[in-house]
């Protein structure tokens, strides 16, 4: 009998924790204390060190929710407006707003008594890296929490990676601790296609990948009212944990969201958001000169390095801002007489250079 059906689950965890404690002692090297007790029951403590940070807000909420500070959102701004605000995604923005309508309906009707019409608050993010899948993933868990429809402001973000373990029964045992430390909140699982089957079906490999669904899909469903998954990673990949994996993914995760690729004027725009954030000035001529290399440089790296959307605009700005600052810190006479005028304006040389570094994958 799987984990997943086991009505004895609770001694089987048991079991295998003083198994795990035993393993621990030989492999000193294993990163997951898997015989301590839950981080949720944990509550704060003298030591105020674990919730120190630099929003009072966010602070305030971690210690009131009995969860660690570096996974705590700040729900201060509104949510609905953040997603808003975002550059681009129409279609995702308007299938979130979909699944919010639905959400705050379903437990609407649970209130009054009425079986969930929902399956599940389980979603699946699909886009190449760079399209926003994990920024997006934060406001809804914003949202979530703003609409009462999650208890905590909690949002627990990890790679699949983090559920595998070499031990037997470790990634079983990982992935329950992992669910319980997101109890309330949102649990984000980037690169979840990792946990796709692959070659022989039979081999440890893909029995502990087996184990952490079927333990993920067990804890979604029990506690599918109160805690939300979002499982994200490439489109083709995705598509193939959901083909080749327990069949229950396919149900309990029904709600899909594919991020499309930025624009060109998307990507301009990502460039100037994050250029005006760091205080960098372009005049007409820079604009345009960025403007009239966008389509060429953008084509050249998804041929030549990824196609890595926002991303790949942040490396470009780091890259020209690097070019700005050496140029003006060699030609100065003497740096303390530049102005933020000087310190702030960007060259056509800047973005020149800027661009062919970044091509250059310096």
């Amino acid at each position: 009998m799987s984990a997943f059906q086991d009505k004895h689950f609770d001694q089987k965890i048991s079991d295998l924790q003083k198994e795990l404690r035993r393993e621990h002692d030989l492999q000193s090297n294993y990163e997951a204390k898997l015989s301590e007790g839950k981080p949720q029951d944990h509550k704060p403590t003298s030591d105020s060190s674990q919730y120190e940070g630099p929003s009072k807000t966010r602070s305030a909420l971690a210690k009131k929710y009995h969860i660690k500070y570096q996974d705590t959102i700040d729900p201060t701004e509104d949510g609905v407006k953040q997603l808003d605000g975002m550059i681009g995604l129409k279609s995702v923005k308007d299938l979130i707003k979909h699944y919010i309508a639905s959400a705050e309906i379903d437990q609407r009707a649970r209130e009054l008594g009425q079986d969930n019409k929902m399956a599940s608050l389980n979603m699946i993010f699909m886009g190449n890296p760079g399209t926003g899948k994990t920024e997006v993933a934060r406001i809804v868990g914003k949202i979530l929490f703003q609409k009462h429809i999650v208890k905590k402001p909690l949002f627990l973000e990890c790679s699949a990676r983090d559920l595998m373990s070499t031990l037997v029964g470790g990634a079983l045992l990982k992935t329950h601790k992992l669910m319980q430390r997101a109890r309330g909140g949102v649990l984000f699982i980037d690169e979840a296609y990792v946990l796709a089957p692959t070659g022989d079906q039979g081999d440890a490999e893909n029995s502990t990948k087996n184990d952490a669904v079927s333990e993920l899909l067990r804890m979604a469903e029990n506690h599918r009212h109160d805690t939300v998954v979002i499982l994200a990673g490439y489109q083709d990949k995705m598509e193939e944990l959901i083909n080749k994996s327990n069949e229950g993914l396919r149900s309990r995760f029904n709600h899909k969201v594919l991020f499309p690729d930025y624009s060109n004027h998307e990507m301009y725009q990502i460039f100037m958001y994050h250029a005006k954030k760091t205080h960098c000035i372009l005049g007409p001529k820079e604009k345009d000169f960025l403007k009239s290399k966008l389509s060429y440089f953008i084509k050249y790296s998804k041929k030549h390095h990824e196609n890595s959307n926002a991303r790949l605009m942040r490396n470009l700005l780091h890259m020209v801002i690097s070019c700005h600052e050496y140029r003006i810190a060699t030609h100065a006479k003497d740096i303390h007489k530049l102005t933020l005028g000087d310190i702030n304006t960007i060259s056509l040389d800047d973005l020149d250079q800027g661009f062919k570094r970044t091509e250059n994958n310096e």
